[in-house]
């Protein structure tokens, strides 16, 4: 029986039922694992040999594969819906993948699903048994493109989203080099974290947003859908839809841009859905099942990086089950499940039949068998984006811009007044001898100079990347009060983040008299031209107390013109750069980590890009054994963006002098330091201070990044983590 979903004030209570769960906890928990012993296991092998064949598509078979199961099996699965149906997943191991082949095991995990629900349609292709693998696609919107590429496909990192189907199944048929965790997020988990702290976005999310079918209706059909809310109840339990990435394709199809309340509701559910301790991450191996309750459960993938073989890379099949009158998922209405689970060429059943003008066979892209990976390119040759639609579109905005923009310093050099002078140095004056790392903005009243903050933080954030403040007098000051001074400043921009292994929260640049060759040295310790890289941070700022004798000057490139200018001449390396590359941590490790983490250069994310880039820790990261080897294409691709970098038509140089201070945005900036020569006196030689800063208002970033950053919750991500990565803590 159909109920109607509920919302408003009556639905704004905590839940605390078995679905409500943190990562922490379930890691603990007992009653959602499952595992085949050696008997079971021998059992299911014979009933499949006997019934199935390891030939043929199984993708796309209509037709209920009659079978003779064991006959524990429906008692086995009877337990599996139970935990699917109250804690909101179950996980089985054992399926013995190696013994049955992949079509074989494709279909007996098939017909396993359908003795729990009803297989339905999942894409274009009327695949039942939908393949999961890097097939090249980066996963973007261009709203004006028929079908867009799914985040499956890809080998990217996947956002919490939910699936158009009450219960969605893995079958891992082989793993990842390395990453491809599954990450689930309990969405009363989610709903009762916005509940106490952010209740003004509920209201947003009740109400819901139109998603994107993605090229996918039915004849007739609207390309989007009507609005669906995130969140409702239905009896008791509370119910959760979404997908954001589809959210966005909607408002653009629609051509209605999403509301600044809009966003913020989605930021803020984003941000507490990806918060560490939220999400439990598992590894996949061959022979793993995982299911999920698309209403209670949230469900996203790390980045991974695959085998060199493409024969032997990551492969999962996926399977959408609708469980029919089950109580759990009976509640729901037929006009939600029609508006979402079951448009267009989505969510049919074998036995509805499918409309001969959905069933013509879709040719596809790369022209390989479903699960035998069959790759057209040469052997050893992963499959590549060579096409510029199938990359995130061209950038646009105030932070992409050339060098000619900024020829005339009066348009970006600020000059400060004596009253904001007066005022930052009455503030530091004021801190006194204290402990400097205990400083707060609070700490540091500036209600003339707040204005000009404001201003900075946007030109940073939303506007061409860089600030540059003149006028400090730090000579007059000392190296004392400037400290104070600089450090207070940027506590108004955002939280001080660690700079080494040591915390370092205020750090110093100058000559120790080091080479860089010695992969333990941080190049900022030497007098060599450094070479165009972010630092770990969102923003980077740097007050000058001394100039060097000659050179050192600083140098700023667009990151985002600089992937413009790769995706127009050569999207295939373009495409190159969309994917991780091991970087060196330069012996500064925590407990446990490896000695270089992974992460592509850009990074497409929520309509942003985003870029992390350090071109001698990627070279330097190939010391280790078990990283990654560069391919000549990431070579060629790297070369490219160093080459086209360097075009002193799309970068600027600038030279600091004493009392300057320089914030720069890293995701959407590089900067550079040119070498330089230093005076022989010890009391002239270059001296500058720097900070890292987390802006409570930075733009969301993909989960990758917590690898570096700790974490990815503005306001606490950023810096060398080498305590407890997880909290974003030293």
């Amino acid at each position: 029986m159909n109920q109607t979903w509920s919302r408003g004030a009556a639905l704004r209570t905590p839940f605390h039922d078995d679905s409500c769960w943190r990562g922490d906890d379930l890691a603990v928990r007992s009653g959602w694992r499952f595992e085949l012993s050696e008997s079971m296991r021998t059992d299911l092998v014979r009933a499949a040999c006997e019934a199935f064949s390891d030939e043929g598509d199984p993708t796309v078979e209509r037709e209920h594969l009659p079978w003779t199961p064991p006959e524990w099996l429906d008692d086995w699965l009877k337990a599996i819906v139970q935990s699917i149906s109250t804690i909101g997943v179950a996980w089985a191991t054992g399926l013995p993948v190696d013994q049955l082949g992949e079509r074989r095991s494709a279909r007996l995990y098939r017909a396993m699903g359908e003795r729990m629900g009803q297989a339905l349609t999942q894409n274009s292709r009327c695949e039942f048994l939908s393949p999961v693998f890097n097939e090249g696609v980066r996963f973007g919107y261009d709203s004006t493109s028929a079908s867009q590429g799914r985040g499956y496909r890809s080998q990217a990192q996947l956002n919490h989203h939910v699936d158009p189907t009450d219960v969605v199944a893995l079958l891992c048929i082989r793993k990842a080099r390395s990453g491809g965790l599954s990450s689930i997020v309990s969405a009363a988990a989610v709903w009762n974290a916005m509940l106490a702290e952010c209740p003004e976005h509920l209201p947003v999310l009740e109400a819901g947003f139109p998603y994107d079918r993605k090229g996918e209706e039915g004849p007739g059909e609207r390309p989007v859908t009507e609005p669906i809310p995130v969140f409702g109840r239905s009896g008791q339990r509370l119910d959760c839809r979404y997908a954001r990435s589809y959210i966005i394709g909607a408002a653009g199809r629609l051509d209605q841009p999403l509301s600044a309340a809009q966003i913020a509701a989605l930021d803020a559910f984003d941000a507490i859905a990806s918060r560490p301790g939220m999400a439990f991450r598992m590894p996949f191996e061959p022979g793993d099942i995982q299911w999920l309750d698309n209403l209670s459960v949230l469900h996203g993938r790390t980045a991974f990086e695959d085998d060199p073989d493409p024969s032997r890379g990551r492969m999962l099949l996926r399977l959408w089950l609708q469980m029919g009158d089950h109580p759990r998922w009976a509640g729901l209405p037929s006009a939600m499940r029609w508006a979402y689970a079951r448009f267009g060429l989505l969510g049919r059943r074998a036995d509805e039949g499918i409309p001969d003008q959905w069933a013509q066979p879709v040719e596809r892209s790369d022209a390989r068998e479903p699960i035998v990976r069959v790759d057209p390119a040469p052997a050893g040759v992963r499959p590549r984006l060579e096409m510029a639609s199938e990359l995130p579109p061209e950038l646009t905005g105030e932070a992409c811009w050339t060098a000619a923009q900024w020829a005339d310093p009066t348009t970006w050099v600020e000059l400060l007044s004596p009253a904001e002078i007066n005022e930052i140095e009455h503030a530091a004056r004021a801190w006194g001898d204290r402990d400097l790392l205990t400083l707060r903005a609070e700490h540091f009243p500036l209600p003339q100079f707040r204005s000009r903050i404001e201003r900075a933080g946007h030109h940073l954030l939303e506007g061409r990347g860089f600030v540059l403040w003149r006028g400090l007098p730090v000579a007059r000051w000392g190296r004392t009060l400037s400290q104070v001074a600089f450090y207070g400043l940027g506590q108004h921009l955002g939280p001080a983040r660690p700079q080494n292994a040591q915390g370092q929260l205020l750090g110093e640049v100058r000559d120790l008299g080091l080479k860089s060759s010695d992969p333990s040295v941080r190049i900022y310790q030497t007098a060599e031209r450094q070479s165009f890289h972010t630092d770990s941070c969102d923003v980077v700022g740097l007050l000058c107390l001394a100039q060097a004798r000659q050179g050192g000057e600083s140098a700023l490139v667009s990151s985002q013109t600089l992937w413009n200018e790769i995706r127009r001449a050569r999207p295939d390396l373009a495409a190159a750069l969309l994917e991780p590359l091991a970087t060196d941590r330069r012996g500064e490790v925590a407990p446990g980590e490896r000695s270089f983490f992974m992460i592509p250069v850009f990074n497409w994310h929520q309509g942003r890009m985003s870029a992390i880039y350090h071109r001698p820790y990627i070279e330097s990261a190939q010391r280790f054994p078990d990283a990654p080897r560069l391919s000549a294409r990431q070579i060629e691709a790297l070369d490219l963006l160093d080459q086209r970098a360097h075009d002193p038509a799309i970068h600027f140089l600038m030279r600091l002098e004493p009392g300057d201070i320089q914030w720069v945005h890293n995701h959407t900036l590089f900067h550079d330091r040119m070498a330089f020569e230093d005076w022989p006196e010890l009391e002239r030689r270059r001296h500058l201070l720097r900070l890292w800063l987390a802006p409570f208002e930075a733009r969301p970033l993909p989960d990758v990044f917590a690898e570096r950053y700790g974490c990815v919750e503005p306001g606490r991500r950023g810096g060398v983590m080498a305590g407890d990565r997880s909290s974003g803590q030293v």
